[in-house]
């Protein structure tokens, strides 16, 4: 649990790195818009 909460900071900290490891060239067009719905939830 204490891993996922150190993630949780760097999530937050860093959503580019979060989506740049998450993602591919092929579903960025696709998926970013969903993917910024579903960062604000956290």
């Amino acid at each position: 649990m204490d891993e996922f909460l150190k993630f949780m900071k760097i999530y937050r900290k860093s959503p580019f790195f979060f989506y740049s490891v998450f993602t591919t060239d092929e579903i960025i067009q696709s998926q970013k818009k969903a993917r910024v719905k579903s960062a604000k939830q956290f």
